[in-house]
């Protein structure tokens, strides 16, 4: 809800409103969060409701989920940043640790070098579908 408030004082031509979600290495955990067919924020079957409807945040075309959160943990403990980063703000080029893209039902098309520049592999891609990290779990319980 904060991120669609945020977004509306930004015109809605050309270009995308892209939410980054920084996370750590359970990178399934926003995922399953967002496209779960059971519950997922960004279907029809939404666990958030508004007026017993599906929430639609209309100002939010796309979902970034970055695994980066250990990377900044190692940095900041000056320990060294794993998968061959420059820094902590170098994004993972590794084919491993991919950070992914979500883009939402409702939302403008994002240009594919915004992918790029992120290091992001779209959510539904097979080589994702081989990384336990990456797979959906079947029950997800919001406590």
């Amino acid at each position: 809800m904060s991120t669609d408030e945020k977004f509306s004082g930004f015109p809605r031509g050309a270009g995308a409103n892209i939410l980054i979600i920084v996370w750590d290495d359970f990178i399934y955990e926003p995922i399953g969060s967002l496209l779960s067919d059971f519950a997922g924020l960004l279907t029809s079957e939404s666990f958030y409701k508004l007026e017993d409807k599906a929430a639609i945040f209309d100002k939010v075309d796309a979902v970034i989920c970055a695994r980066q959160m250990n990377v900044f943990q190692e940095a900041l403990a000056e320990r060294p940043v794993p998968d061959d980063r420059a820094d902590m703000f170098d994004l993972s080029r590794n084919p491993f640790t991919p950070n992914v893209f979500i883009p939402t039902p409702w939302g403008n098309a994002c240009p594919q070098f915004i992918l790029d520049g992120f290091g992001a592999l779209m959510h539904d891609d097979e080589r994702l579908q081989t990384i336990a990290e990456y797979r959906i779990p079947e029950y997800i319980f919001y406590v």
